[in-house]
């Protein structure tokens, strides 16, 4: 399968190319962001000074931005980092945590996309929806009201209205640009009562999309499953959920080792 092949390359480049991924990310999840990019293999790097901006976009392999913990400063911020990174051509991801459960974290959400400057938007259902303002989808803070296949319509809208990818987070994720759609099929429940595991993987879809080659698309399905792979074999050594997270980024430092046992969990369309 080519895809198979391409993720296998996508984590292996990690390793090789060591991108920096710059961090515009919420508080609660900086420790836990930074050493899983490490145990990936990237760099990690974050800031909260306005001032600095510029020249870390300009040294940086790709941006995420998290709106986990938004102020107005942070908006700003945020916004200067997609317009530069727009500048510099460098790949934007977009984790709209929370979008839809208040009024500035969607406007910040909706000005952000505005800039035309993201390659991947990467969040849970009802915050997909929120994006794409279908029905009902006011989220409980960053847990979903919704399965990921209900976003999946939302989720085909946003990619088309901001030719970007868009990468649904739940049971079965869900990556979809305009032109093809993916599947992940590994469940890992305990995984939701993780603080910041789906922070996590937008800081892992930026190093995959780093060294991706401008294949957004496989560069976030390898994220994905990389993700939903470390949690399975973490699970696998511990259903404790004090003892998860350890096991979590031993799982993400050997992860090329497990890969190959889970390509049947990837469906593409």
């Amino acid at each position: 399968m080519i895809y198979t092949e391409t993720i296998a390359h996508i984590i292996q480049q990690i390793t090789v190319q060591n991108p920096l991924v710059l961090n515009l990310t919420n508080h609660v999840v900086m420790n836990h962001t930074a050493n899983g990019l490490l145990a990936i293999g990237a760099s990690p790097i974050m800031s909260v000074e306005t001032d600095e901006i510029e020249e870390l976009v300009k040294i940086s392999s790709a941006i995420v931005i998290n709106i986990g913990t938004l102020d107005h400063a942070f908006v700003d911020r945020a916004l200067l980092a997609a317009h530069t990174a727009k500048k510099y051509n460098k790949p934007v991801i977009f984790d709209p945590v929370g979008a839809g459960a208040s009024k500035i974290r969607q406007k910040a959400s909706e000005e952000i996309l505005k800039t035309r400057a993201v390659s991947l938007i990467r969040g849970n259902a009802s915050e997909i929806m929120a994006l794409a303002t279908v029905g009902d989808s006011m989220g409980r803070g960053v847990d979903s009201c919704h399965e990921a296949q209900d976003a999946a319509m939302a989720a085909k809208s946003l990619a088309k209205d901001y030719q970007s990818a868009v990468a649904i987070s739940g049971a079965r994720d869900i990556i979809i640009n305009q032109k093809q759609q993916a599947f992940v099929d590994i469940d890992v429940p305990v995984m939701t009562k993780i603080t910041g595991m789906g922070c996590l993987s937008s800081a892992l879809c930026g190093a995959c999309i780093a060294v991706g080659e401008d294949d957004v698309f496989s560069a976030a399905l390898a994220a994905m499953l990389i993700m939903s792979v470390a949690g399975s074999e973490a699970y696998k050594k511990t259903q404790n959920i004090g003892l998860f997270s350890p096991y979590f980024m031993d799982s993400l430092n050997h992860i090329s080792s497990y890969i190959p046992s889970y390509t049947d969990k990837i469906h593409v369309e």
